[in-house]
């Protein structure tokens, strides 16, 4: 079902200002139902979601940035609707996957590529950080520390600026609870 060449297919023909209307339609079906997938009652299993991710950013694949974005919203819609249960028994890779999309960046990557790879990870950050990912600091102060590879440095400060912004105003969807906890992970790490 997640195929990466089926799914750029389809995003750049709903793109393509030249696509029939019948073909857009269809197009756009097949990727409305790549998101129902992702959390309806037939699950498609998380491990082929996070392929599909792999896949689409892995720096020896040359698909186009907006099929990347779309891979990321696919993401996200999995991050913030699955259940709690397959969401945490997927946690391990989960988190993997979200310091791959840091390792897998391009030096090019369009701002609009860069902003929705680190809200998908801060979205990640939200719902589990600091109580089950605790070197999740660690790990970004790892990946942003490489001096010959300074488009990822560039990531994780944008992960480090949305972080206490989602905790403090924007995060409007997170408990006051999750907030405290988000905020106290945050200034413990500053210390």
């Amino acid at each position: 079902m997640f195929d990466p060449s089926r799914v750029c297919l389809a995003v750049t023909t709903i793109q393509s200002p030249s696509t029939a209307h019948v073909t857009r339609v269809q197009a756009t079906e097949y990727l409305d139902s790549l998101k129902a997938a992702v959390i309806g009652t037939d699950l498609v299993s998380p491990q082929q979601l996070l392929q599909l991710v792999s896949d689409l950013f892995n720096p020896s694949s040359a698909y186009p940035p907006e099929v990347r974005h779309f891979a990321l919203s696919l993401f996200d819609h999995f991050i913030k609707f699955s259940s709690s249960e397959v969401f945490l028994r997927s946690l391990p890779l989960v988190k993997q996957s979200a310091i791959q999309l840091i390792q897998y960046s391009l030096p090019s990557e369009p701002l609009f590529l860069k902003e929705k790879i680190s809200s998908t990870i801060v979205e990640i950050a939200k719902r589990v950080w600091p109580q089950s990912w605790e070197d999740f600091l660690s790990q970004l102060y790892a990946l942003g520390g490489s001096s010959d590879r300074p488009h990822q440095a560039e990531l994780v400060l944008i992960v480090l600026r949305l972080l206490p912004e989602e905790a403090r105003s924007f995060g409007r969807d997170l408990s006051k609870e999750r907030k405290s906890d988000m905020m106290y992970g945050i200034t413990c790490n500053l210390e």
